[in-house]
């Protein structure tokens, strides 16, 4: 997904869309100012069917939030009882002003009677960062292709359609969203361009499981890894080229994963790994060796796949590159 992280919207825009394209990265009032647009767009709509995709700023760096939230939890901390790890009292605060703004918005919903016939979901497009927060028992974190960097919450609310208080461990992923909302709202799918995702609106109605499928991650890119400053595990988890020594938390890679199993591909290293991450979701257990014919099988699926969609993939050398 594009979140155009950084756009603000104000009550001088149409429909929330600032044309302008100018960025605040350091205003600490840019999701006030974009759940105010979300409102307002509300009430000017709120006769019609309408689609609001909300990219939320929070969380994200620079990390700046309101002094007054920065120093509750500063504060907070000064009494909590266990100090081996420290949290940031700013990525605190972001996660607050997030949580207020969807409160905000559910309230707005339901001050115009729009509240029962509305659905809501909430996403995240990544696992936690290292270094200011803890993915665990997860693996890595944003960036990686390990289950801290890809499995996140997705949280929906449907009066008369999702039971109160369910939950389900089924996977889905991005592009099953477009595919979802299609179905919900009973539109066609696009015939011009492929459609990757399918629909999992029965389960959110019923809680049955979908059908075992093949999904797909694809991270042609370097991603340099860092040590926490707060205690936290770092996300340095894959070695500098040749050497022991852990510099990137993502190196170009194709990761399959069907059902309980995930096979990752690094590019650079020409290797696999392969976990069964229902009974190992730290993924500490590379099964590879123990597992021959299931990593043959999704390495064959993820090689076959890479070549249908024509997937980036670096093969050159970077004469600049000095670590």
């Amino acid at each position: 997904m594009d979140h155009r992280r950084g756009q603000v919207f104000d009550e001088s825009t149409q429909d929330g869309i600032d044309t302008s394209r100018k960025h605040y990265y350091k205003d600490k009032f840019a999701t006030d100012r974009m759940t105010k647009a979300a409102t307002e767009f509300m009430e000017r709509n709120k006769e019609n069917p309408f689609f609001l995709y909300f990219s939320f700023w929070d969380v994200h760096t620079p990390l700046v939030a309101k002094q007054e939230v920065i120093d509750k939890y500063t504060k907070k901390w000064e009494t909590w009882p266990d100090k081996s790890k420290k949290w940031n009292p700013a990525y605190a605060a972001m996660i607050e002003v997030m949580d207020t703004s969807v409160g905000i918005l559910r309230a707005k919903l339901k001050a115009l009677g729009l509240d029962k016939n509305t659905m809501i979901m909430v996403a995240s497009d990544n696992g936690g960062p290292a270094g200011h927060s803890s993915n665990l028992p997860l693996r890595g974190a944003k960036g990686a292709m390990y289950e801290g960097g890809i499995r996140t919450p997705a949280v929906a609310v449907w009066p008369g359609q999702i039971e109160p208080g369910t939950s389900n461990d089924c996977p889905v992923t991005g592009v099953d969203l477009m595919p979802t909302f299609a179905e919900i709202v009973g539109a066609e799918l696009p015939k011009n361009q492929p459609v990757d995702g399918v629909s999992f609106v029965n389960l959110l109605k019923t809680g049955n499981n979908m059908k075992i499928r093949d999904m797909f991650w694809h991270y042609p890119l370097y991603l340099t890894g860092k040590k926490s400053t707060y205690g936290w595990p770092g996300d340095n988890v894959l070695p500098k080229y040749g050497t022991n020594e852990m510099v990137w938390r993502a190196v170009p890679s194709t990761t399959i994963m069907r059902g309980d199993w995930k096979l990752i591909y690094f590019y650079e290293y020409e290797k696999y790994e392969l976990y069964n991450v229902a009974e190992d979701i730290g993924e500490q257990n590379d099964l590879p060796k123990s597992n021959p014919k299931m990593a043959e099988k999704l390495y064959k699926k993820l090689m076959k796949w890479v070549k249908e969609t024509n997937a980036d993939i670096p093969t050159k050398l970077n004469p600049d590159f000095v670590q």
